[in-house]
C-alpha cells in the first residue's frame, strides 16, 4: 500500500473516530450540568468550552471527511494541517468525558456528604 494510500486510510477513519468522540463527549456535558445541580457554577464554563471545542471538532471532522478524504490521491499533503487540527481537537472530547467523570465524582462526592 502506498504511502498516500496510509494517509488516506488514517484520516478517513480518524475523522469517523472524532465524529463519534466529539458527539459522545457533548451527551456527556449535558449529563454533567443537569447532574452538577448546585454544583453547576463549577462545571458549566469548562462544560460549555467543551461543547464549543467539540462542536468545532464535529465541524473539522467533517470537513476532513467529505473535501480533504477524496482530494487524498492528487494533494495528500494538503491534509496534514486540517489533520493536525483535527487532532488536537479530538482531544477536546476526550477531555469532555473526563470532565463528565469528575461531574459525576463532584455528585457522589456530594450525596457522601449528605449521608
Amino acid at each position: 500500500m502506498a504511502y498516500e494510500q496510509y494517509v488516506r486510510l488514517l484520516s478517513f477513519w480518524g475523522a469517523i473516530i472524532a465524529i463519534i468522540l466529539a458527539i459522545v463527549s457533548i451527551l456527556f456535558q449535558g449529563v454533567t450540568i443537569m447532574l452538577a445541580g448546585i454544583w453547576a457554577v463549577f462545571v458549566l464554563p469548562s462544560a460549555m468550552l467543551y461543547i464549543a471545542l467539540d462542536i468545532v471538532a464535529l465541524i473539522a471532522a467533517f470537513l476532513v471527511w467529505r473535501r480533504y478524504v477524496p482530494m487524498l490521491e492528487t494533494a495528500y499533503h494538503a491534509t496534514w494541517i486540517p489533520l493536525i487540527i483535527l487532532g488536537i481537537l479530538s482531544w477536546a472530547a476526550v477531555g469532555g468525558i473526563l470532565i463528565f467523570i469528575a461531574g459525576i465524582l463532584v455528585v457522589l462526592d456530594k450525596e457522601n456528604v449528605k449521608a
